[in-house]
């Protein structure tokens, strides 16, 4: 159905519209891409449309929770960093207590997308404080971004990059 509507709408909404069937657990991403391979023999009308959204997105068509973790993770891929890992849970005491929008596991690098639809009434901010203190105590650094932030795409990807240097130094056994 995507690839067929993607004859008809722009690249843009075709790709929006990928988002949220994702977004709300309706297909996955190697679905849709041997769907694509299977049908674009077939000459479908969206076919043209269809593979490019699949090419440009690459590693970053996942599943994610916003349309602000989506400009996140583009920023991230567009900046040539390493592609992160979309909604990890972090253990504590063998079970899972908190999940990740973004993370580098491997560096303890979190990377949130604070909208400000789940984050600014009072107990969304406490929640979020204990949360991160948690996962800091955790050995984690929390890398914590809003809408406005994403303005400045090479300010949000220098801090990401100088975090994971740092941290990839700090973690690296002597």
């Amino acid at each position: 159905t995507l690839l067929d509507l993607a004859g008809d709408l722009s690249d843009e909404r075709v790709e929006d519209l990928i988002d949220d069937a994702l977004t709300h657990g309706l297909t996955r991403a190697a679905y849709l891409r041997a769907c694509y391979e299977r049908l674009k023999r077939v000459g479908r009308k969206g076919g043209g449309s269809f593979g490019r959204i699949l090419r440009r997105r690459g590693k970053t068509l996942v599943r994610l929770d916003s349309p602000l973790e989506k400009d996140l993770l583009q920023i991230i891929a567009d900046a040539r960093l390493p592609v992160p890992k979309a909604r990890l849970w972090v253990p504590e005491n063998g079970r899972a207590i908190y999940r990740l929008d973004l993370a580098y596991p491997n560096e303890r690098v979190a990377v949130e997308a604070d909208s400000r639809e789940h984050h600014s009434a009072e107990a969304d901010l406490i929640d979020d404080q204990i949360r991160q203190n948690n996962l800091v105590s955790w050995g984690w650094s929390v890398l914590r971004f809003r809408t406005f932030q994403l303005k400045d795409p090479s300010t949000v990807a220098g801090i990401i990059r100088d975090t994971l240097a740092v941290r990839t130094q700090q973690l690296r056994p002597r």
